[in-house]
């Protein structure tokens, strides 16, 4: 593992139980993400590319394989520590904002900091971060008096809080119409120029993939494809590409 590499999936499975069924999620995916990044997982429904997001947060642990956190076996601590380390290293993005809605803008971005005992610096920095993300004069604003991508940067900011090194967003333009979803795309991309984060964005949507510098394909749980975003003219031949991959992947079906 390169110093760059901020983290690193080695051979990673995973396996759900439905009745009498057992259903793989995902099968030997490998893959490392170089440290400042913006990285795109793009899948269609039932890819695996939440379960691969759920499993790089900590939220799950693999069946097989293992992640790397700057060369630490970071999927095989105890649920207490992997939700620790989290809190700490790892915002979360998550597609239906996941705001208290009783809270203020800044409330909700204060929150983490001070229930993890940072409280000192928490309205300075929740003020600089809701001020990055063009949001200061919403700061005393409730999440139902904001619009939808108002709230959705509302969630990056509170996934900010606590200056996390890594940035997972799961389906972080779900909810927004294509202007909107490239206004979060550009505020994605500014995070790993301006504050040096790593971001991890899953998406159906290659009109979103497209902003990354990287995108990794998932097909029925398996990495079909590690390509960078160059080698896309647009969204459309991307959407063209995935497509193409897919129709393989789906006759090796047992």
């Amino acid at each position: 593992m390169s110093q760059s590499t901020v983290m690193a999936v080695e051979n990673l499975g995973k396996r759900f139980r439905q009745g009498s069924e057992e259903i793989t999620a995902l099968d030997g995916v490998s893959f490392g993400i170089e440290r400042g990044s913006f990285v795109a997982v793009m899948g269609a429904s039932g890819s695996g590319k939440t379960t691969l997001l759920n499993l790089l947060a900590g939220l799950l642990k693999p069946d097989a394989g293992r992640i790397l956190l700057d060369g630490a076996d970071f999927s095989s601590l105890s649920d207490g520590e992997r939700a620790r380390l989290r809190r700490r290293r790892i915002g979360f993005v998550f597609q239906d904002y996941n705001l208290l809605p009783n809270l203020t803008l800044a409330e909700n971005v204060r929150l983490p900091r001070l229930l993890d005992e940072a409280p000192a610096d928490a309205e300075r920095w929740s003020a600089e971060t809701l001020d990055f993300l063009g949001l200061s004069a919403r700061l005393n604003h409730r999440p139902r008096q904001l619009s939808g991508g108002e709230r959705q940067r509302a969630a990056i900011a509170r996934a900010l809080a606590m200056k996390p090194e890594i940035v997972l967003a799961d389906e972080p333009t779900g909810n927004l119409d294509l202007r909107g979803s490239t206004h979060v795309c550009e505020l994605l991309r500014r995070l790993c120029r301006e504050r040096g984060c790593t971001v991890l964005a899953v998406t159906h949507a290659p009109h979103v993939a497209i902003h990354a510098d990287r995108i990794l394909m998932l097909g029925d749980g398996r990495l079909l494809a590690d390509r960078p975003v160059t080698d896309f003219a647009d969204a459309e031949q991307l959407a063209i590409a995935y497509q193409r991959l897919l129709a393989p992947a789906r006759e090796e079906r047992p």
